[in-house]
């Protein structure tokens, strides 16, 4: 038996307890502190490696969830969780940008500028007022998604997914037209 100093409750208590095995003997005999920690560094079931790198031969349409990547990689879903928050894989979104050339630009402004009213102008400018339009509205369902979002290794690097334009996405449009009603 040996004793122990510990703290509780800002007093110090002697606690006995045994120390089995040749080496916790010997380091009594010598006066020397006693290790009681386990010696057993590495026990349980060893872990399974994954290859991040075969994440990167899967589609991006194929690992948009969990549950595709686990499949795909042949582990549990738990163990993609894991993964995900040591930061070996991570889940991104990715989102298209219009490349608009300089022309598109100005012809947007000037589109803007002449929906200003002139006599509004100088001191407050405000828009027409919009009673002599149509308004059409449009929306478009497109193939691929605007955003994608999947899930890639901590070394690979992010998709540059850009377009000269959206018409030029694949796409179905529903077509509405709003306008004021007019009593000839």
């Amino acid at each position: 038996m040996i004793q122990r100093k510990c703290q509780y409750n800002s007093q110090y208590l002697f606690i006995q307890s045994n120390v089995c095995g040749k080496k916790g003997k010997s380091c009594i005999d010598q006066g020397l502190v006693v290790d009681v920690g386990n010696e057993k560094k590495r026990c349980g079931r060893k872990k399974k490696v994954v290859d991040v790198s075969k994440l990167r031969d899967i589609p991006v349409s194929s690992r948009a969830t969990i549950a595709d990547v686990a499949k795909h990689l042949g582990v549990s879903k738990g163990k993609i969780q894991r993964m995900k928050k040591q930061g070996v894989i991570k889940r991104v979104s990715n989102t298209i940008k219009p490349y608009l050339t300089e022309k598109n630009k100005k012809d947007r402004l000037r589109w803007c500028l002449s929906m200003i009213d002139p006599r509004s102008a100088p001191h407050d400018p405000m828009f027409k007022g919009l009673f002599d339009y149509v308004l059409i509205d449009e929306k478009w369902y497109y193939i691929t998604r605007k955003t994608l979002r999947y899930y890639k290794g901590a070394d690979e690097g992010q998709l540059a997914r850009t377009c000269k334009n959206k018409n030029y996405i694949p796409k179905i449009q529903i077509l509405t037209v709003l306008g004021r009603p007019r009593f000839d």
